[in-house]
């Protein structure tokens, strides 16, 4: 521990539900793949993945309202940047497997 921003069990509890979140997508894209599971699996997984989604987007509204109201980043800088952006392509990544996966069982 150096005293870095990351160096806090609070911080390492965020990176490590971070990585949760990443595996949780993963798993979640895998058992959607075509032909692989039970329609009822597969309405859980779809939710879970529009949980997730949601999830995800919500921490890109708090962040980018708490800097809103802030008026600046809170030194956050680039860090907080690319955080937040990766939370947005997460959520919509998250969001897009939900739905996609109703389009495609709505087309058939």
């Amino acid at each position: 521990m150096n005293g870095e921003p990351a160096d806090t069990a609070g911080a390492q509890a965020y990176i490590g539900l971070i990585a949760v979140i990443g595996l949780l997508g993963a798993a979640v894209a895998y058992g959607l793949a075509p032909g692989s599971r039970s329609l009822l699996e597969r309405r859980r997984l779809v939710l879970l993945a529009r949980v997730g989604g949601g999830a995800l987007l919500a921490g890109v509204v708090i962040g980018v309202s708490r800097w809103l109201a802030d008026g600046s980043l809170n030194g956050d800088g680039a860090g907080g940047i690319i955080t937040t952006t990766y939370f947005l392509l997460g959520g919509l990544l998250f969001a897009w497997l939900g739905w996609a996966d109703h389009l495609r069982n709505a087309g058939s």
